[in-house]
């Protein structure tokens, strides 16, 4: 008979120190982790992967660099890690990486405009830096909602980028919106 609830897995490798307001995503049989916050407040560098299959943690090298946040999101897409957005010291982020897992590499994604970082596109579907958001991925969309910002709780909004042509838009919902919450 199976055993209802949690149980505590026991992994070996490179195993990451105790931090909260990280984000995970899982791409076939490995679990990706990055960001977050020490117990001492301190931002971890650095992408620590745990073989869902060996119970191993590794600290593999990734090519580029990707400044270190808390409180941002991250989804699978494809072989693909996409992140979006978090809070690095006292500025609020909207920017969007991809980690390539086949190559370990971030990549930065332009938006066709000039080579301009996805980041620095300019338009109403473009979302305002944000942490503490949610997001997910459906097809090749990711949604982002909600969320706090340099002013404090932002408006309970929905933008969709598509990740095939890496626009924004901001999307009108309807039926009755969900009160920002803290």
């Amino acid at each position: 008979t199976m055993q209802q609830g949690w149980q505590p897995l026991e992994t070996a490798g490179l195993q990451p120190r105790a931090h909260y307001r990280h984000a995970a995503a899982i791409v076939g049989a490995h679990m990706y982790v990055f960001g977050g916050r020490t117990h001492g407040g301190r931002l971890p560098e650095g992408v620590r992967v745990l073989s869902l299959l060996t119970c191993e943690w590794t600290a593999p090298e990734v090519e580029g660099a990707l400044l270190p946040r808390s409180a941002h999101t991250m989804d699978s897409w494809r072989h693909m890690v996409v992140l979006f957005g978090g809070h690095r010291k006292r500025e609020y982020l909207n920017d969007v990486a991809l980690l390539d897992t086949h190559n370990l590499c971030w990549v930065m994604p332009a938006d066709g405009d000039e080579g301009a970082q996805l980041n620095r596109s300019q338009g109403d579907g473009v979302p305002a830096a944000r942490a503490y958001h949610s997001a997910t991925l459906i097809d090749n969309t990711l949604y982002v909602f909600g969320g706090e910002g340099a002013r404090g709780l932002l408006a309970p909004d929905v933008h969709a980028l598509d990740l095939l042509t890496l626009k924004w838009r901001r999307d009108q919902c309807s039926g009755s919106v969900p009160p920002p919450v803290r």
